[in-house]
């Protein structure tokens, strides 16, 4: 095994696929191809081999015959996380890895969207991206239903396209959601009073209402774009991949969970717009965004980011996830750059592993090699 070794935090899920290789969206075999051009060798694991012991740890390791191992190793300097942990508890390990002078890319990979959102706001450079956004309440949909025709209504830090909701202004209003008892999206028309259903949802949980974006058709059907912006082997943020997604008939939602299907973004970019200036404006504001978001999220390494591309060309802002699963751009036929989303993060590893600082929010960790 190399002297350096990265580590990769995952799933249990996935921790139990490795031995056949079959690990789900994680396609280890890029992760190999990655460490072996770098000259690193990877171990994989799982948060309880943390909690059972912070020096040593049981892990995954390739042998001379290509095949996995369960071995104990020591806990690696540098550790990629892709796995999703929310609790205190867990977040209380990480932080004494940090402190022992561990690196931790990805620590924390689910972030509230009005957030997100405030944190973009505060950059007045992005403002022109940023449809207006603020936290649902009774009053605040009605304040925007006076200052807008539509309005989107989504759950602060659900993903997949989970829990969205819009509500359009016509002669009366009309709620359009997703019914889990019917298996299919549902009109609620009404006049001034939110809905009983909309009104729970509010009093129950946290939600934001957002400025609808009037999104470009492809086919009849609206997309937006699926940015990959990783930290590459130079540790800079770069744009490894754009792909579309484009709607199911009419609907609103282009995630594939709810029916949208994945292009190459050159079949979404018609003759309307200026493609080279559009994806030249998507890497500069994706980058800006990255580096923004990374101040406060010390150890952000890896995003995918939502942006629209409205009817007159002009490029929004829709929501940012802190772990892609990148099987959009395996679905749209895009097999290198589906590749390259695995294999950059791993660059980034090894940029890591050569670092003799590591960052560590404000402060700075010496790790000895």
């Amino acid at each position: 095994m190399s002297n350096e070794c990265l580590g990769i935090l995952v799933s249990n899920a996935v921790f139990q696929g490795i031995p056949s290789k079959r690990t789900g969206y994680e396609h280890i075999a890029f992760y190999e191809e990655a460490a072996r051009k770098n000259g690193i060798s990877l171990c994989f694991f799982r948060f309880r081999d943390l909690e059972a012991a912070q020096r040593e740890i049981s892990a995954y390791v390739q042998n001379e015959h290509s095949e996995y191992e369960k071995v104990i190793v020591s806990v690696p300097k540098v550790i990629h996380n892709r796995g999703l942990y929310f609790s205190k508890k867990k977040r209380a390990v990480f932080t004494e890895l940090q402190k022992e002078g561990k690196i931790l890319y990805n620590p924390w990979n689910r972030y509230p969207k009005l957030e997100v959102y405030q944190l973009l706001k505060r950059d007045k450079n992005l403002h022109q991206y940023l449809p207006k956004t603020q936290k649902a309440t009774d009053d605040s949909v009605q304040n925007m239903l006076t200052a807008y025709d539509k309005v989107i209504i989504k759950p602060n830090s659900s993903s997949l396209g989970n829990g969205l909701m819009k509500i359009e202004k016509n002669k009366e209003f009309v709620l359009t959601m997703y019914s889990q008892k019917k298996k299919s999206w549902i009109d609620i028309t009404f006049t001034k009073v939110i809905p009983p259903i909309l009104q729970r949802k509010l009093a129950a949980g946290t939600y934001l209402v957002q400025e609808y974006i009037p999104l470009a058709k492809y086919g009849g059907s609206v997309y937006d774009l699926r940015i990959s912006c990783q930290k590459n082997g130079e540790g800079k943020w770069q744009v490894t991949g754009v792909v579309g997604k484009v709607a199911k008939g009419r609907n609103f939602v282009t995630n594939v969970a709810r029916g949208g299907k994945t292009y190459p973004c050159d079949v979404l970019l018609n003759e309307s717009f200026n493609k080279v200036h559009l994806l030249e404006e998507i890497e500069g504001f994706s980058t800006r965004a990255a580096r923004v978001l990374e101040e406060a999220y010390p150890g952000l390494a890896d995003l995918g980011l939502d942006l629209g591309i409205a009817e007159d060309g002009s490029v929004k802002f829709i929501e940012c996830n802190g772990r892609d699963l990148r099987i959009t751009f395996r679905n749209a036929g895009l097999y290198k750059t589906w590749e390259a989303t695995f294999t950059t993060p791993i660059d980034y590893g090894k940029y890591l592993l050569d670092k003799k600082t590591f960052q560590v929010g404000p402060k700075y960790c010496s790790a000895r090699r």
